[in-house]
């Protein structure tokens, strides 16, 4: 399912004005964002 995740981490990204907080608090556990991030 690591695809799957990475779908959800893209949708995620779409819908940021959905839930910022849940958002972030998501794409925090992903290894990808937190090198964007960095």
């Amino acid at each position: 399912p690591e695809n799957w995740k990475y779908l959800s981490y893209r949708n995620e990204l779409r819908s940021g004005r959905d839930g910022g907080e849940m958002q972030r608090q998501a794409l925090r556990e992903e290894p990808f964002y937190r090198l964007m991030t960095e």
